[in-house]
């Protein structure tokens, strides 16, 4: 693959993703596919997997990707590419996030995906915490938060504005 090449497939992925139709981002995909992304927790492997997942992901979120920068890999057989995303639940605020995708290429299609990117403006926005509820000791499960992970951020959060700003 060559680098005009590689910024033809990104824009071809990046408008299929923006579709949101399941059937148009799988045809970038092999149908062995590996996708790997913060919100999956482990590997998606295969067309089906990644399917379902997808199908999950559109149902709750409206997303707009863009291009930052795409960098082809020395061996021609993938790139990195560099995006600016939004993302908004049905009623919820719009949050931005940037991110990067590893991508290995085969037959002008993607064998695999590893998205990386910071979970914490994606969660906060999906959890409504505020600090103060944090602070005042509210139940996260009143809310809807079941993320161990997310709870101890939260708690540290709250104990280092203890710290600074104490009652």
């Amino acid at each position: 693959m060559d680098r005009d090449t590689m910024l033809t497939l990104a824009d071809r992925f990046l408008t299929a993703w923006n579709t949101q139709d399941v059937e148009q981002v799988l045809s970038c995909y092999t149908p062995d596919v590996d996708y790997r992304d913060p919100n999956t927790r482990g590997a998606v492997r295969g067309g089906e997997a990644l399917r379902r997942y997808l199908t999950k992901l559109f149902a709750g979120w409206k997303m707009h990707w863009s291009l930052r920068e795409a960098h082809l890999f020395a061996d021609g057989r993938g790139c990195a590419v560099l995006w600016h995303a939004t993302f908004q639940r049905a009623g919820g605020e719009p949050i931005a996030i940037d991110g990067i995708d590893f991508v290995a290429m085969r037959d002008e299609r993607i064998a695999r995906n590893e998205v990386c990117f910071d979970r914490a403006a994606r969660a906060a926005a999906r959890c409504r915490v505020s600090v103060s509820g944090a602070i005042h000791g509210e139940r996260y499960e009143r809310i809807g938060v079941g993320d161990r992970r997310f709870r101890r951020a939260t708690t540290r959060i709250a104990e280092l504005i203890r710290v600074v700003a104490p009652r």
